[in-house]
């Protein structure tokens, strides 16, 4: 019986769409080598992780690796549980546009729709206000906003890059992974973008936190790409509440 389920099971995978394979994806043991779910830019800017010029497709849907581990007996249950996140489209971005407050922009290809463990399906929603101001936020089923960050420090330039990923693999759901570019707007280097990465640590209950000092320490050690910032974060024990210090953790 547990082998006809099984196979049942596998014959339903098989039929889903490439999106659903990002999922099964996300449902592979963890190892060091995986990789999270992550946007990719424009077209016209170069991958963050890639070096410009190169070929990979800009497509964010992933064909699950070969592996030897059945998914089901692998899923860690706040990571399998998640559909895979996507851009939002054409129409939703539009309704999208007429709940925000006006002088907001969204960023529309750092937008995107995902199911998360808790409170089920959700947008996760970048926009810049008229201050240049970069804001994030969830919005929810019930059309609901929750502000993740917004920016008060810098100018926002652009956001190069979103990655949902469990960095800890601790079981309370997947971590937000922003990186985006600012200008001060003041001095001769005013108008100079650099990158500031961002992690918005899952609470266990789909409710999230940023936290500046651990971006300082991102930041200190230029983790300026979701790879480097997850290698950071998981070497050197970053989490929420975390209070700053110059040197090693």
């Amino acid at each position: 019986m547990i082998i006809k389920k099984r196979v049942a099971h596998l014959s339903r995978l098989a039929a889903s769409s490439f999106v659903l394979m990002i999922g099964l994806t996300a449902c592979v043991a963890p190892s060091t080598t995986s990789q999270p779910f992550t946007s990719q830019p424009s077209a016209s800017q170069p991958s963050v992780d890639e070096p410009e010029g190169s070929n990979q497709s800009q497509s964010t849907d992933r064909v699950a690796p070969e592996s030897e581990v059945d998914p089901a007996d692998a899923c860690i249950r706040t990571v399998c549980e998640l559909s895979a996140p996507r851009l939002l489209s054409e129409s939703e971005l539009s309704a999208i546009a007429q709940e925000i407050p006006s002088g907001q922009t969204l960023i529309e290809d750092q937008s995107f729709a995902l199911t998360l463990p808790v409170i089920g399906r959700a947008d996760f929603i970048a926009a810049q206000d008229e201050n240049n101001d970069l804001l994030l936020s969830l919005r929810t089923d019930s059309n609901e906003y929750e502000t993740l960050y917004q920016s008060v420090q810098w100018q926002s330039w652009d956001v190069k890059a979103v990655a949902f990923e469990d960095i800890h693999q601790d079981g309370d759901g997947p971590d937000i992974v922003v990186i985006a570019d600012y200008v001060t707007g003041i001095g001769p280097t005013g108008a100079q973008p650099f990158s500031v990465a961002h992690i918005l640590f899952n609470r266990g209950d789909d409710s999230f936190q940023s936290d500046f000092s651990v971006d300082q320490i991102l930041s200190d050690r230029e983790a300026n790409t979701v790879s480097e910032v997850i290698e950071t974060a998981q070497s050197e024990g970053l989490v929420r509440g975390l209070q700053y210090r110059e040197g090693p953790i």
